[in-house]
């Protein structure tokens, strides 16, 4: 579980770090950087159920009754 942790974040770190490198002139501070990363990790877990919630609304679910599709109020007949 730590090595998927670990390949999911290297990336990111090693473009922070480029980046931070790159930029000559006007480096923002790394306490900045490094703030706008961890609420970039934290602002995954809420889309995160929020994209699985509207997945569930949305997503075609076959109703038993009558054959068809069900897709957030619209039918769809199927094809027989």
């Amino acid at each position: 579980m730590m090595h998927l942790l670990l390949v999911a974040v290297a990336p990111v770190i090693a473009l922070i770090i480029f980046f931070y490198h790159k930029d000559r002139y006007e480096k923002e501070p790394l306490s900045l950087l490094i703030k706008a990363f961890l609420i970039g990790i934290l602002i995954t877990v809420p889309a995160l159920f929020l994209e699985q919630s509207f997945a569930v609304l949305f997503m075609y679910t076959p109703d038993r009754r009558n054959g068809s599709m069900q897709n957030a109020g619209c039918k769809l007949k199927n094809a027989k």
